[in-house]
């Protein structure tokens, strides 16, 4: 391999961050440096450091050792083939025992500092001290090879908004309902909000969403007392029952109240619906640095284990949907999800509320259980979902979204219509498809008449902010953000 490891001048770490930097030497990754989100520290070998802090020597240390102990020079070679191949090169790493994650990053061509990275003591504090209701604690799983366009983020972004639009005028119908009114929802529809104009208008799902990515742009980073703080501020449209009160509760809490406290115990659709925006600023570092940022905000209101591993279920589907080169086979769709949700939702049954399933079992189990059943047999949407049902619960949500996506997951905008009519929680399994298509497939697969009509407002009257924000979003990714 042609080429040597340097040194470079990163941005400022964040608080409580730590890297370590290598150089090869005589085929040997050997530390040189340790950077601290509050000073710098030179080393003179892997035993020989001074910090002050003894956690922090302790972190230092591990991060060294296990370091060490990784092959890293096939990892470098790789990166730096993608680099010459394609001119960029989404950084190659691994998880260091829990607790952080080395990454290679590319300073120009042929060239690469090797950081290790331990961030986010917070969502480790409380994972130790038992807060997070998970069966497992979450493996950090790497993008897959393929470049990223900023037209599949902001597709994510944008179809997730286009989606809560379609949906929204007529959440509260059953799928029968709209049917006979309306016939296929094909078009926004005339919206009291706007004077009864054919726009799409956002709900709960967009508010949130982008209310919360906001919060990210503007630290530049997920400060989860900031991000709820974001949530609650302002008028939100038709949110659901669990986030009502969430709200209520964050909102009144004393100064001494952990903001953790106001958390609720259900298994709804809130924490799904927005974690896009969560994940949207990480999809550029080819890191799992997403992992923290998504576990801390999605179990802040929705304290349930179906809830996280959905959001980390789908996060990481969206982060190799990104990468594509084409669309997957409709089997991924349900055997990815049950991989990646089985581990952290385990055994623990839910049940079925109206469906005629009558399920008792965790959602991932009826999702492997049902959806190649359903498939098998050629069943459209609405006769799937009659089975298991989809209202504003998981347990039905989950199925619906991944079986659209199973049978129409290479048509956005048939997988969009199909969403926002054969649904009855329309507005978010139509935003929760709609994001999935558009990362798979980028911004300009959305049609044209759903962009140019979403109004992207957040508030009463506030329109465009949708649109500001998906630009704010690439200019905060940079040069790494190739059209």
């Amino acid at each position: 391999m042609d080429g040597t490891l340097v040194m470079s001048e990163e941005a400022a770490l964040e608080n409580g961050e730590y890297a370590v930097h290598f150089r090869q030497l005589d085929g040997r990754l050997v530390p040189v440096r340790m950077r601290l989100s509050d000073g710098s520290v030179e080393i003179g070998g892997p035993t020989a450091i001074s910090v002050s802090r003894t956690t922090q020597q302790e972190t230092a240390e591990a991060l060294i050792q296990a370091s060490l102990t990784h092959d890293l020079l096939p990892l470098i070679a790789a990166a730096h083939e993608s680099y010459e191949t394609t001119g960029l090169s989404w950084p190659a790493g691994g998880w260091i025992g829990g607790r952080g994650y080395y990454a290679l990053e590319p300073v120009f061509p042929g060239s690469f500092d090797v950081v290790a990275k331990v961030n986010h003591a917070e969502w480790l504090d409380r994972w130790d001290t038992g807060q997070f209701d998970l069966a497992a604690k979450p493996v950090p799983l790497f993008c897959p090879p393929g470049r990223l366009r900023a037209s599949r983020v902001e597709g994510m972004l944008l179809g997730l908004a286009i989606g809560d639009a379609l949906g929204n005028t007529t959440e509260r119908l059953t799928p029968e309902q709209t049917r006979e009114r309306y016939g296929e929802i094909r078009d926004y529809l005339p919206n009291k909000h706007a004077d009864g104009e054919k726009v799409g208008v956002p709900s709960d799902d967009t508010q949130l969403a982008f209310r919360g990515l906001r919060s990210l742009l503007d630290l530049g980073r997920l400060d989860t007392a900031s991000y709820g703080d974001a949530l609650i501020a302002g008028r939100i449209f038709g949110e659901g029952r669990a986030t009502r009160r969430w709200r209520r509760r964050y909102a009144q809490r004393q100064p001494q109240d952990d903001f953790w406290s106001a958390r609720q115990p259900s298994a709804g659709n809130g924490a799904l619906m927005r974690v896009a925006g969560v994940l949207a600023p990480h999809l550029w570092t080819g890191t799992p640095s997403w992992l923290p940022d998504v576990l801390l905000s999605s179990a802040l209101t929705h304290d349930d284990r179906t809830s996280t591993a959905a959001c980390v279920a789908f996060c990481q589907m969206w982060v190799e949907l990104t990468r594509m080169e084409e669309a997957p086979s409709p089997e991924w769709w349900w055997t990815r999800y049950v991989e990646l949700a089985q581990p952290l939702e385990g055994t623990r049954a839910l049940q079925s509320k109206e469906s005629p399933l009558r399920w008792d079992g965790p959602a991932w189990q009826l999702v492997e259980a049902e959806l190649p059943k359903a498939f098998k047999e050629g069943k459209g949407v609405y006769e799937a979902q009659q089975s298991w049902y989809s209202s504003a619960y998981l347990l039905e949500t989950i199925p619906t979204v991944l079986y659209i996506l199973a049978r129409h997951g290479d048509d956005p905008e048939e997988a969009l219509v199909r969403a926002a009519t054969d649904s009855k929680d329309n507005d978010t399994v139509a935003a929760i498809v709609g994001a999935s298509v558009g990362a798979l497939h980028g911004r300009d697969a959305l049609p044209v008449r759903w962009r140019s009509h979403l109004t992207g407002r957040l508030g009463l009257d506030d329109d465009s902010q949708v649109q500001e924000l998906i630009a704010r979003l690439r200019a905060f990714a940079g040069t790494a953000a190739p059209g």
